[in-house]
Parts: C-alpha cells; sequence; structure tokens
C-alpha cells in the first residue's frame, strides 16, 4: 500500500472513532476496532475508485 492510502485509512478510522465512542472513557472491542478499520479501507477504496473512473 502507499504511504498515502495508509495515511488516508488512519485518518478515516480515527474520524469514525470520534463519531461512534465520542466519549474517550468508552470502550473499544477487538470486534468493534475490526468493523471499523474494514469500513475504513472499504470507503477509501470506493474515493480512489472514484477518482480513477471506476465506481
Amino acid at each position: 500500500m502507499k504511504k498515502y492510502f495508509v495515511w488516508a485509512v488512519l485518518k478515516t478510522v480515527s474520524g469514525m472513532i470520534k463519531l461512534l465512542f465520542p466519549d474517550p472513557e468508552m470502550e473499544i472491542t477487538d470486534k468493534d476496532m475490526e468493523a471499523i478499520i474494514r469500513m475504513a479501507l472499504e470507503a477509501r477504496r470506493r474515493v480512489k475508485g472514484a477518482f480513477m473512473g471506476e465506481v
């Protein structure tokens, strides 16, 4: 993976965590984290596909 793709996924994961778990004291399970990472990866792939004309 390209460095900017990894950076974009990390930023997407960070934003999703802040939206889904607004209280920093809330516990995030491994299952929740896996789901968030999968959603972030899919979202970034779709964005990249849209820019490349693949939609």
